[in-house]
């Protein structure tokens, strides 16, 4: 139950602002996703990995807000997520990505202001091009088990098992050519949980296709008669 309320409040927290859900992107996006586990020392224990996948994708985007009439320099806030199956571990003696049987599913969640640099702003009929990176809230709902590899560590070879909701950091960098509602995107965003003695990092590298739908008309109050 608390993995719902915990999801329920970025949505809750991103829809009050005045700047969010001003634009709907859908598309689709090939993914791959990877998990590090750190322990106190900031020693990375485990590493998990998944091949290349196609998933439809949904964010929200805010319009974006210029330092000046003439600035190609702005910020724009966006609310933005992937599911997240991982099932090979990377050995530290080699660097092998392997099967040892292990596996950890859930979703990611990060609510962040981009800042970014507009390519072209001033020219309408060209491809749009930002490039920039987000820092803000991330939130991690992740289950399974993996196995510790680094050799180093006394609990090397001992698998563990994971159930968790939680809220940490979050960053990321992110290209996007657009051209009228059509956009194409490559970026990683990054969240980054504690979960008792260790930190769990989620990266996903995305190549992605959206088309925007403009939302104002619902956000828009109207007078009661």
């Amino acid at each position: 139950m608390s993995h719902y309320l915990s999801t329920s409040i970025i949505f809750t927290l991103c829809y009050s602002l005045p700047v969010c859900a001003i634009e709907l992107n859908l598309g689709l996006q090939l993914t791959t996703n990877n998990i590090d586990v750190r322990d106190e020392s900031a020693q990375n224990i485990a590493q998990m990995s998944n091949k290349l996948a196609l998933s439809p994708t949904v964010s929200l985007l805010s319009k974006g807000y210029y330092l000046s009439e003439q600035s190609s320099f702005g910020v724009q806030f966006q609310l933005d997520g992937n599911l997240i199956k991982v099932d090979r571990q990377t050995l530290h003696q080699n660097n092998q990505l392997t099967n040892l049987d292990t596996k950890i599913s859930g979703y990611a969640l990060y609510a962040m202001p981009l800042f970014f640099y507009h390519f072209n702003r001033h020219q309408p009929d060209e491809w749009q091009i930002k490039t920039g990176v987000g820092v803000g809230l991330g939130y991690l709902n992740l289950r399974g088990n993996y196995q510790i590899t680094q050799p180093s560590h006394p609990e090397f070879g001992e698998t563990k098992n994971i159930r968790f909701s939680k809220f940490g950091e979050a960053i990321g960098v992110y290209l996007e050519v657009k051209k009228g509602k059509h956009a194409f995107l490559l970026y990683n965003f990054s969240p980054y949980v504690n979960n008792s003695d260790y930190q769990f990092q989620e990266h996903n590298a995305v190549l992605a296709y959206r088309y925007t739908i403009n939302l104002n008309h619902l956000l828009v109050k109207t007078d009661s008669p």
